[in-house]
């Protein structure tokens, strides 16, 4: 049996997933799963208006290129590489500027922008090295333009756009040696291109710290907005938010929500024997076995108000939610917590009301949450330790009426 002693030990609310990177110290620059694909979403919304002006006056910058490179084609000698370098460096801006204004932008634009910026870079780098061969030497700013643009303005990753910039240089040395462009004169150029890589590096490398550092401590405030301080699960309001949403899919995907009320018995007897510091350390070690059955992205666990919780399931049979708050039920009572002011058990238990329903036009989500508060009703009347379920019709109903333990 556990005493309210082993409760403070053992109960401590989770950091969430933006608190938890935070207390690293340095931050990491590939979160886990989830949490990177919500900082490269955050991370394009608020860079891609920026992103869009600079692929604007990349696209106008190109044409002006490719206007010029035409108009004095008597004087450069215009070729069908020529012609392929410029059809190239046009294609790959267009690309970039049509993927940011895309609807799926998020989905298709960083992968556009890697590969459309490194074809982009390895013409402009084979065209600049032609143009320093005629003569022109002042267009190597071009280049190095583009490689400052590719850490900064297009909108990549940092190791992303690292990759894209060496990239360039490998293939303006290539050009380099391909055009058998004097070593002395190769090499200035080269370390030229390098140091714009590497000073431009490193103060990216600074923004992104910086930036990922923002989207970590927007997310712990706002996480905190929505989490019960004390047991760490979701709060009341976030609770609302989140079933209004859930709702909403049911009635696109025309499936079923479920809703698992749990109420503790008992419990102002527990905290007038115990303390309220150790009705609190109760509580949020039962959040803890509570938060264990709302893994799915669209479910989730939240403290509905004193000693009552409350979990909702999306797109679930009646059968599997019947089942998982028996086991909800069940977990709670295996815990062994003491509580020697239970009547017959010796030890802290919970009623369970579910409801399951379909989301349709004609209901709302106030119905879902009347009939999991009768089954609740019904859980309590049958003796408490038991489980209660109710369908849309109230004529599924399940109750598991308590049973008698044994003290320990």
């Amino acid at each position: 049996m556990q005493s309210p002693s082993d409760l403070e030990r053992s109960a401590r609310p989770a950091l969430s997933p933006y608190e938890a990177e935070l207390q690293r110290g340095r931050i990491a620059f590939e979160f886990p799963a989830t949490l990177e694909r919500e900082y490269r979403k955050f991370h394009l919304q608020r860079i891609l208006p920026r992103v869009r002006g600079w692929l604007w006056i990349l696209v106008a910058l190109t044409v002006a290129t490719s206007i010029y490179r035409l108009g004095f084609q008597d004087h450069f000698g215009l070729n069908f590489e020529t012609v392929l370098r410029l059809g190239v460096l046009q294609c790959a801006s267009v690309a970039m500027l049509l993927a940011a204004y895309h609807p799926r932008h998020e989905q298709l634009y960083p992968g556009t922008a890697a590969v459309a910026s490194a074809l982009y870079g390895v013409a402009l780098s084979v065209l600049v090295m032609q143009v320093i061969m005629e003569g022109g030497a002042e267009t190597l700013s071009l280049l190095t333009v583009h490689t400052l643009a590719t850490l900064f303005l297009v909108g990549l990753m940092f190791v992303p756009a690292l990759i894209v910039a060496s990239l360039i240089l490998v293939a303006f040395v290539a050009a380099g040696f391909a055009f058998e462009l004097r070593p002395t004169m190769l090499a200035y150029d080269t370390v030229l291109v390098a140091s714009v890589i590497v000073l431009g590096a490193y103060i990216a490398y600074g923004v992104q710290e910086a930036d990922r550092r923002l989207f970590l401590e927007r997310g712990a405030l706002g996480d905190l907005a929505e989490r019960d301080g004390l047991t760490g699960l979701r709060n009341r309001r976030a609770f609302d938010e989140h079933l209004l949403r859930v709702w909403q899919q049911s009635l696109r995907d025309r499936s079923t929500i479920a809703v698992l009320l749990i109420d503790l018995d008992h419990f102002k007897p527990y905290n007038d024997l115990y303390g309220h510091q150790a009705g609190d350390s109760c509580l949020r070690y039962v959040a803890q076995l509570v938060q264990r059955y709302a893994r799915r992205p669209l479910d989730l666990a939240a403290r509905y108000g004193g000693e009552e919780m409350a979990i909702i399931l999306y797109q679930v049979t009646p059968d599997h939610a019947r089942a998982l708050a028996e086991q909800v039920r069940a977990s709670i009572e295996q815990a062994r917590i003491e509580h020697r002011a239970a009547p017959r058990t010796g030890r802290v238990t919970a009623s369970v009301g579910g409801a399951w329903i379909e989301a349709s036009l004609d209901r709302t989500p106030d119905d879902i949450m009347q009939l999991a508060d009768e089954a609740l009703y019904a859980a309590k009347q049958a003796g408490r330790n038991a489980v209660s379920f109710l369908g849309p019709d109230h004529s599924q109903s399940f109750t598991a009426t308590m049973r008698t333990l044994p003290s320990d």
